[in-house]
């Protein structure tokens, strides 16, 4: 679950396949990333976990099945994989079963990579290809989670 500035809130809907997003005082959701738009991209979403929304408007939600981190401009109809290789590894671009997303102020992308016990930090770079740039990966965790303090982010594990 993610809440932007103008108090709307983002939801990981896992077994429903898709995102849906409720804004201020709204009767209903709105459904912004569906598990399938179309036959050319039929697995945009596989049990969605996590999602954050960065500055510019940009969703980007972790797809625990998939392995991957995925992204929805503003306006697109269809994701597009920033990390991850839709098959699970523990490579510094691979992911097992990614949990929660968040971002510093510095605009890094922090992702807990639950299935390798591990949290995943790097920026996500706009050349040819969008992809995480690993940085060393912050030590390894027992079942680790993000939490977000005033803007300073602190990772942490549960016994």
């Amino acid at each position: 679950m993610f809440v932007d500035k103008d108090h709307s809130v983002y939801v990981a809907d896992t077994f429903n396949n898709r995102v849906m997003k409720w804004m201020k005082d709204a009767n209903e959701g709105i459904l912004i990333a569906p598990g399938q738009v179309s036959n050319k991209n039929p697995d945009t979403l596989l049990q969605p976990a996590g999602v954050i929304v960065d500055h510019i408007g940009n969703i980007y939600v972790s797809n625990g099945e998939s392995h991957q981190i995925t992204r929805w401009s503003p306006g697109e109809l269809e994701g597009t994989s920033v990390v991850g290789e839709k098959q699970r590894g523990s490579g510094p671009t691979q992911l097992t079963h990614p949990y929660d997303l968040s971002f510093d102020k510095q605009g890094n992308l922090y992702v807990v990579d639950r299935g390798n016990h591990r949290i995943q930090n790097g920026y996500v770079h706009r050349g040819r290809y969008d992809e995480l740039i690993n940085k060393d990966p912050i030590h390894k965790l027992k079942k680790p989670y993000i939490t977000e303090y005033g803007g300073k982010i602190k990772y942490s594990y549960k016994q």
